[in-house]
C-alpha cells in the first residue's frame, strides 16, 4: 500500500567526513536540499530485503555520535521514509572508490542503486537499538526541523517537547545489496542544526552473518 506525499525540502548541511557538530559557519559550508517529490513512490520495506536493512540501519544508527554526546542526548529521532539519493546530489558511482579487485564483486550495488534509487521505503519500529528512539514521518520532521533552527537561534542544544532529548533528526536511503546479500551500501544522513551534520554513502560487507563497515574510500563532497 502506498502513501501520498507532499513535495518536501529537508534543509540538510554538508560537514564532510565524520564531522559531527560545530564550528563550520555558512563562510565554509555548503546547504544542500533534498526534494522529495510526488513523482517517487512510497513502497513498503520488501520482505527480501528487510532483515539486511534493519540490521544495518540498526549497526549505523549508534555511530553518529559520540557516547558523551549521547550521555546528554539519548533520544534517536529516525525519518520514517528512506531518502532519495539522486545521482546529482551524491552518485555513488563516483563517491565510492572500492580497491581494484572489489570492483566487480561491488557492480551488482550499483546495478541495485539504479533500479531502486527513486523509491522511498517506508521503515517500521524493527530498528535494535539500545536506546530510545521516534520514527517521524513528514508533518513531524518539518516541525522538527523548525525546532531545531529555533534552538540554534537562542545558542541552545537543547530541544522542547515532543523532541525532548533528541540531538537531530536522522536519515537513511534505502540500502542497496548485490545478489547474494554479502555487500551493501547505504546513504547515511545526520542533521542536527545549521553547524552540524554529516551526509556520507557508506559500504559494508556481510561477515558471519553480521555487517561490517569497509574503510573504502570515498570522495568528500566539496563545502
Amino acid at each position: 500500500m502506498q502513501k501520498s506525499r507532499r513535495s518536501t525540502r529537508i534543509q540538510l548541511l554538508v560537514v564532510g567526513g565524520l564531522l559531527l557538530a560545530g564550528g563550520l559557519g555558512r563562510s565554509a559550508g555548503q546547504e544542500i536540499f533534498l526534494s522529495n517529490g510526488d513523482a517517487w513512490p512510497v513502497v513498503p520495506m520488501s520482505p527480501a530485503r528487510a532483515d539486511d536493512a534493519y540490521a544495518i540501519y540498526s549497526l549505523l544508527t549508534p555511530q553518529l555520535f559520540p557516547n558523551t554526546v549521547l550521555q546528554h542526548h539519548p533520544l534517536w529521532l529516525i525519518a520514517d521514509t528512506t531518502l532519495v539519493v539522486a545521482s546529482d546530489l551524491e552518485d555513488p558511482r563516483t563517491a565510492i572508490t572500492p580497491p581494484p579487485q572489489q570492483r566487480q564483486a561491488f557492480a551488482p550495488v550499483l546495478q541495485d542503486y539504479a533500479q531502486h534509487r527513486y523509491e522511498h521505503v517506508h521503515l517500521d519500529s524493527n530498528f535494535h537499538l539500545d536506546q530510545p528512539y521516534r520514527l517521524l514521518d513528514q508533518t513531524q520532521v518539518l516541525a522538527l526541523r523548525a525546532k531545531i533552527l529555533s534552538a540554534s537561534a537562542r545558542q541552545s542544544s537543547t530541544l522542547a517537547a515532543p523532541f525532548q532529548g533528541a540531538l537531530g533528526l536522522v536519515g537513511f536511503s534505502n540500502v542497496y545489496f548485490n545478489f547474494e546479500h554479502t555487500l551493501a551500501m547505504v546513504y547515511v544522513v545526520n542533521w542536527c542544526g545549521p553547524k552540524c551534520g554529516q551526509m556520507r554513502w557508506i559500504v559494508l560487507k556481510k561477515v558471519n552473518n553480521g555487517w561490517n563497515v569497509l574503510p573504502w574510500a570515498t570522495r568528500p563532497r566539496t563545502p
